[in-house]
């Protein structure tokens, strides 16, 4: 949530200029980084995961125990109007 709330106020920075706070933090500059590190980090970590999981099972040649029902698991929580049949 860091880097969409940094594009943000960084296009509200360059749009209204004369709506800047008074504060350091608020300036444009400080601003792009953080909001370039939240997309790379969250874009990078997101395609990280599932990375690695088909790299191990390539290499092991088998699939990994549990994956999928982990992911089965995490339905309940994520979607919690809908039940799975067991």
């Amino acid at each position: 949530m860091a880097a969409p709330c940094a594009s943000l106020t960084g296009a509200g920075l360059l749009y209204w200029p004369e709506a800047t706070p008074p504060w350091p933090a608020t300036r444009f500059g400080p601003l792009r980084p953080a909001h370039a590190t939240g997309i790379l980090f969250g874009f990078g970590g997101n395609a990280l995961i599932p990375a690695l999981f088909h790299v191990v099972q390539r290499n092991a040649r088998a699939r990994l125990p549990g994956a999928l029902g982990a992911a089965a698991g995490l339905q309940p929580v994520l979607l919690p109007g809908r039940s799975r049949a067991v």
